[in-house]
């Protein structure tokens, strides 16, 4: 008998169990398409996070304080611009605020900051019309980009020359809630430059002046943060240095490198940990193609026992069986990266959308597309076939073990 024979035969038998096989190929599929859909999401992932903060400038440096109780002040400011290599320091205040034009409200972010230095932090920032803010005005406001004209909107929410009125509610020493507001004058838009998940996110903020933040927020010249630019990109880890001795316990500090090599470490953890997950639902389904496999041995025993009886070999009885398994991972593994690719998707938008509904910092993330490549397909498909063929091992010795007499006398 040739190995043809033996594969069309496989194929009939997998044919007849048109029910047991379809379970058995559902199982696979929901397996591969999990570690398919969660290595995309993680290479998308780790690709937006990259992407988003290699729009700081490559020589920039973040400082936040470590703790409520540290306050950076313009002391603060004045002690780390004299590290050696620190070109500038720009401190920066944030609040969530009510945004507000007629009668359209949205909730975002406000910054107030040095808005000359901003090109400095963003080398890619670029005004759309009108232009940035002096430090000296306290009525002007710079909208990002997808402030001024929301995604889906057939209208922008603001223009050159429109009125902003800014609420916030603040929380008094005796529990009390009072709202501030007030009104500013649309000095500029920005152009769009993809910043959805920084520190500062440009493209989804406003922005005021430092002075006119510190007034609307009251901080008594206390400010969230600072951006400190080094002279050039091989200076940032001496000026980090620098930064951890005046500030060893108070400070947190992150640059693009350490942000990117954190980003990393991270996502890797959290491709083995889904990868785990996943291999555990490809295990499943190995046990159940096993299950299925085994239990056609037993269905089939007279007529196995018919083939030995007329002289087919016990490697053709094995590989009969294994094309089975072969046949179900094939299957399984193609059809589980096709879904996972849409599985991918639709998770990515809902995690985007709780991100948002829930983002109360300036820190979120925005919607990361799953990524892709031939060899992702490659490795669920083959490693999804080599865990049926290995599932299939058992069963196919069993059947290649029966003794064709007592096979036929079988009931």
């Amino acid at each position: 008998m040739r190995l043809m024979d033996v594969f069309q035969l496989s194929f009939n038998a997998f044919k007849e169990r048109k029910v047991r096989s379809a379970l058995t190929i559902i199982m696979v599929v929901i397996g591969a398409s999990l570690v398919t859909a969660l290595r995309g999401m993680t290479a998308g992932t780790y690709h937006y996070v990259v992407g988003q903060f290699s729009l700081l400038g490559a020589n920039v440096i973040i400082v936040l304080p470590s703790s409520p109780g540290f306050k950076m002040t313009q002391g603060v400011k004045e002690r780390v611009i004299t590290c050696s290599g620190v070109v500038d320091a720009v401190p920066f205040i944030q609040q969530t605020v009510l945004a507000s034009v007629g009668g359209e409200s949205k909730r975002t972010f406000l910054v107030g900051i040095e808005q000359s230095k901003l090109p400095l932090i963003f080398p890619s920032l670029s005004l759309e019309e009108g232009e940035l803010v002096p430090s000296h005005d306290s009525t002007g406001i710079l909208l990002g980009n997808l402030i001024a004209y929301p995604t889906g909107e057939s209208k922008p929410f603001a223009t050159y020359g429109s009125s902003v009125t800014i609420s916030y509610v603040q929380q008094q020493p005796d529990g009390r809630f009072v709202q501030h507001k007030k009104t500013f004058r649309v000095g500029g838009v920005l152009n769009y430059i993809g910043s959805s998940a920084l520190f500062i996110p440009v493209d989804r903020m406003v922005s005021i002046s430092l002075s006119a933040a510190n007034t609307l927020f009251e901080r008594g010249g206390a400010y969230d943060g600072m951006f400190l630019v080094a002279e050039t990109q091989e200076r940032v880890e001496k000026v980090v240095e620098e930064i951890r001795r005046l500030y060893p316990t108070n400070v947190e500090i992150y640059s693009s490198k350490t942000i990117i090599q954190t980003a990393q470490n991270i996502m890797g953890s959290i491709r083995m940990m889904m990868s785990g997950v996943a291999v555990v639902s490809l295990l499943v389904a190995a046990v159940g193609t096993l299950a299925s496999l085994y239990t056609a041995v037993l269905e089939r025993t007279k007529e196995i026992g018919l083939l030995k009886a007329l002289g087919m070999k016990n490697r053709f009885l094995v590989t009969l069986f294994l094309n089975e398994a072969l046949i179900i991972g094939l299957i399984g593994g193609a059809v589980g990266n096709i879904a996972g690719v849409g599985l991918a998707h639709i998770l990515a938008i809902l995690i985007a959308k709780s991100r948002e509904a829930s983002a109360t910092e300036l820190i979120t993330l925005g919607y990361a597309p799953p990524i892709f490549t031939v060899d992702i397909f490659l490795t669920v498909l083959a490693f999804t076939v080599a865990l049926s063929v290995v599932s299939g091992m058992y069963p196919a010795w069993r059947a290649a073990g029966l003794d064709p007499v007592v096979a036929l006398r079988k009931e």
